[in-house]
């Protein structure tokens, strides 16, 4: 039945736009129909935020999950707002896991990963493109970024490309600024390719956030989060919420290395875990050794997410030769220094926090 015929065996009220109303009401039709068309098997990479907690960010072309399964073969439940709180809300604990599923967050994204660091935003075009200017709004430091101009400040910076005979990846730009968390907006014109957005660090490494189809003017992508579980093929690199099943070696990659580090002399290490972290473990074994020594350990800050907390169990041999000093990063004053005892063996647990870019020392227990 086309439109013109649906008006004859319908009864509108007066002063009513008939048109309006039945457009709207095929609009919603076409966005309900989920026939075999409709419908596209993906794989997606889950993506760590600050918490070490999993998400998937929606390309435009996708509007909804239906259906998910793990790396491993095993359904996921799917969440929506009409019978569950967000995440975080009252009565929820914050996140996802293998038991509550995919959840869709509240809120739209401009890209497919998070970082909180200081970065560059680099423009890649995959085809020749005519001048224009792409508007990047965000923050760094919690505070907005404006661009000071002839004619006054406005909001975010302008980023101008000229017309480029050349395509990617020889034909790019890069911002002024630097942006310690993704842009709350992308405001970018028609263009003849896709648009590849990267983030860049001091040391020129590039890491793609985000890819912008030709015809997206404002991106505006939704947003899941979903449990991080290990997959067979795949080393999963960052902590992961509890309610998966997991073999020691999983475990290790999550949480820190199980192998202990043996001192029995002067000496110092950096522990520097190679990916972001929000916890991690370490034990040390000190010996008696041959004479009276000092053993440094240095957390790095580069890795640790906000909130980190690094865990170092000392298993220090009954002698008084052992001492060891652990220190933030290449601080001059040990966060905490602990002795051995020429009377008894000594085990204890340093927990220590990593916020405001340092780390600070939680406690130290004596274990028994």
């Amino acid at each position: 039945m086309i439109r013109g015929e649906a008006k004859d065996y319908l009864v509108f009220p007066a002063n009513i736009d008939e048109d309006k109303y039945l457009n709207l009401a095929l609009e919603s039709l076409l966005r309900g129909y989920e026939g075999e068309n409709s419908r596209d098997v993906v794989s997606f990479v889950v993506q760590p935020d600050e918490n070490g907690e999993g998400f998937i960010t929606m390309p435009r072309r996708y509007l909804a999950i239906r259906g998910a399964v793990t790396g491993c073969g095993y359904p996921l439940r799917i969440r929506n707002g009409w019978y569950e709180y967000a995440p975080g809300a009252i009565g929820m604990k914050c996140g996802s896991d293998a038991m509550r599923g995919i959840i869709p967050l509240q809120g739209r994204y401009t890209t497919l990963s998070n970082w909180n660091v200081p970065l560059y935003l680099r423009f890649k075009f995959e085809q020749n493109e005519t001048s224009g200017t792409i508007i990047v709004r965000g923050r760094l430091v919690g505070q907005q970024i404006w661009t000071v101009g002839a004619s006054g400040s406005t909001e975010g910076e302008n980023v101008d490309y000229a017309h480029s005979d050349v395509p990617a990846p020889t034909s790019q730009v890069t911002t002024v600024n630097v942006f310690d968390e993704p842009p709350y907006q992308i405001i970018k014109p028609v263009t003849k390719g896709r648009v590849r957005m990267y983030t860049v660090d001091g040391d020129g490494n590039e890491t793609l956030v985000a890819i912008y189809e030709p015809s997206e003017r404002s991106p505006r992508w939704k947003r899941y989060k979903v449990p991080i579980l290990p997959s067979p093929n795949q080393v999963t690199v960052v902590p992961v919420p509890i309610g998966g099943i997991y073999t020691a070696g999983q475990i290790e990659t999550f949480f820190g290395g199980f192998t202990p580090l043996t001192v029995n002399a002067d000496g110092s290490r950096t522990l520097s875990p190679s990916a972001p972290y929000s916890q991690w473990y370490q034990r040390i074994n000190a010996e008696a050794g041959s004479g009276a020594y000092t053993y440094v350990l240095r957390l790095s800050r580069n890795t640790p997410l906000s909130g980190a907390i690094f865990r170092i169990q000392f298993e220090i041999e009954q002698s008084a030769n052992p001492t060891i000093e652990v220190y933030d990063d290449d601080e001059l004053t040990p966060l905490q220094t602990i002795s051995g005892d020429s009377s008894n063996t000594t085990s204890a647990l340093l927990e220590c926090e990593f916020q405001s870019g340092a780390w600070s020392k939680i406690g130290l227990n004596f274990l028994t």
